[in-house]
């Protein structure tokens, strides 16, 4: 079954909020906001319309890049899995949100700047089995299985020359 895809840019409500799930896995929840505007027909002003927040969940090594990066006001581009959970409150109403499952998340830079600091992964390390050799993505941190072609591949460190660049 496929989810459905979403990008979104918006503000950061909050500041972003990091932790470890038992398993050890570390994830950084955040909340963004976005609020459309529109000009009606035959008018000169634009309208706010109701403001949408999503609840967003970075996993891995990118919700520790968004926990030392991204701060409440940040205007923020998210791309991801798009989910709609539902719950009833204290009251006994109905209540959903829209949650993304992120799988990039980075600063929108029309409005700001930013300096930014490379995070190297280490090179793919040759296992018992070359067929099942895993590849870490630098991103979300899921593991992948390498395409045939690169099966037993070398891999070149970089040069000192190489990594000053």
């Amino acid at each position: 079954m496929y989810e459905p895809e979403i990008t979104v840019t918006g503000n950061v409500g909050a500041d972003p909020k990091a932790k470890t799930t038992p398993s050890g896995t570390s994830v950084t929840d955040l909340r963004v906001a976005v609020t459309p505007r529109r000009r009606p027909k035959g008018s000169e002003e634009w309208v706010d319309l109701p403001t949408l927040w999503f609840q967003v969940s970075a996993w891995g090594k990118l919700g520790d890049n968004v926990a030392a990066s991204v701060k409440k006001g940040d205007r923020v581009v998210v791309s991801g899995t798009l989910s709609v959970s539902t719950w009833k409150n204290e009251a006994g109403e109905d209540r959903s949100s829209l949650e993304i499952n992120a799988t990039r998340l980075g600063l929108e830079l029309s409005r700001a700047t930013a300096t930014t600091t490379s995070v190297r992964t280490p090179a793919v390390v040759a296992h018992s089995d070359p067929g099942e050799r895993p590849d870490t993505d630098p991103v979300t941190g899921e593991m992948h299985r390498l395409p045939d072609w690169a099966v037993g591949a070398e891999v070149e460190e970089p040069g000192a020359d190489e990594v000053a660049a």
